[in-house]
């Protein structure tokens, strides 16, 4: 029951900054934006709510970026550490 509490709070957090964003991008880009960019953008968000599961992939950002294993980064590590 927590699981699905909690999967539910994180549909509405998502969604309401979906929504908030679509905001800002209205305000900032107000007369340069077509209406149908501006359909679009809420249309992205009303899939969203519709469609409250997230794609999961083995594939992430933390796994594409690699720490620093060069020489120098150990070099400045050590003369901090010492």
């Amino acid at each position: 029951m927590t699981d699905f509490l909690f999967n539910a709070a994180m549909v509405i957090i998502m969604s309401s900054v979906a929504i908030v964003l679509v905001l800002i991008i209205r305000k900032i880009l107000a007369g340069r934006l077509s209406m149908v960019i501006l359909s679009a953008l809420w249309l992205i968000v009303l899939a969203r709510l519709i469609i409250p599961f997230t794609i999961t992939s083995p594939v992430t950002l933390s796994d594409l970026i690699k720490p620093e294993d060069s020489k120098e980064s150990q070099a400045v590590h050590a003369s901090v550490t010492d």
